[in-house]
């Protein structure tokens, strides 16, 4: 996840499309000056549609949220689309995730943030290389409920979360 606090203090609601995100109303607070960040502690990764995984789509999805004072999001609103469900998806896994409001002046107040979300199919290099190891698959799964354990381009593998459902029983 990459943020980047837009404004803070008085806002209520994000800006409705990217031209007016880019604007700073006066009287926004900035990082600095006794003005500190939102900072996540829980951000799930967000599932992928079954539309956007069978079209191997990957990419960044942007958003802006507002973090109220209680550290939770609203008025979240696509600033770059993705397409193929995973605006959407972004859309429900942000709604679940929790920060640690801005601070200014040692109090909580609202910040309008930038989110990147970022959609990729296939393990990262450090990933176990055999897909049919089970251990494997449990210990790679359990850090990315919602990654795809499996080598790029084959049709080998298998998502995590179907992973998980599957094997959900059994544990």
């Amino acid at each position: 996840m990459v943020l980047s606090v837009l404004v803070a203090d008085g806002q209520s609601q994000p800006p409705d499309n990217a031209d007016a995100a880019k604007t700073v109303p006066t009287g926004a607070s900035r990082v600095g000056g006794g003005f500190s960040a939102p900072k996540e502690i829980h951000a799930p990764d967000p599932e992928y549609s079954d539309e956007a995984r069978k079209a191997k789509l990957q990419g960044t999805c942007v958003l802006l949220v507002l973090i109220g004072r209680d550290g939770r999001p609203r008025g979240i609103k696509v600033q770059r689309t993705l397409g193929l469900g995973l605006d959407e998806k972004s859309i429900e896994a942000v709604k679940t995730w929790r920060f640690e409001p801005a601070m200014k002046d040692g109090k909580p107040v609202p910040a309008l943030i930038r989110l990147e979300v970022h959609f990729h199919l296939y393990p990262d290099a450090h990933a176990p290389a055999d897909p049919h190891a089970p251990e494997d698959v449990a210990s790679y799964c359990t850090k990315h409920p919602t990654g795809f354990y499996g080598a790029p381009g084959t049709a080998s593998g298998v998502s995590c979360s179907d992973w998980a459902r599957k094997n959900q029983s059994k544990h």
